[in-house]
């Protein structure tokens, strides 16, 4: 960025600064959160349970065995996709941000 943008030093210490403070900022937000996360995925965990036991009463033992393999399929088809949108992401984080030419200025 130093480079790209010609930067001083003065900016440059500026930017680690404020880079620094966001970061501090990010971790704050994430530490006061962990909580309320840690209680919503455990209820999600239970109702996911429930789920499950109420599907095992309703469904015959094949029918519950397919549906559990269905689940399955559907599960590591999202973490898949997932995936996939997240190495598009990173290539779009890796473009240059400025690809004007100077004369186009």
């Amino acid at each position: 960025m130093q480079k790209d943008l010609n930067l001083n030093q003065g900016q440059v210490d500026k930017i680690k600064a404020l880079h620094e403070r966001r970061k501090a900022e990010m971790k704050a937000d994430f530490d006061k959160n962990k909580d309320q996360r840690q209680a919503k995925m455990e209820q999600m965990k239970a109702k996911r349970a429930q789920m499950d036991a109420d599907m095992k009463n309703i469904l015959t033992p094949e029918q519950y065995d397919k549906w559990q393999a269905d689940r399955k399929a559907k599960m590591e088809q999202r973490k898949a996709a997932m995936k996939e949108r997240g190495m598009k992401g990173d290539r779009m984080m890796k473009k240059p941000m400025n690809t004007a030419t100077p004369d186009a200025n």
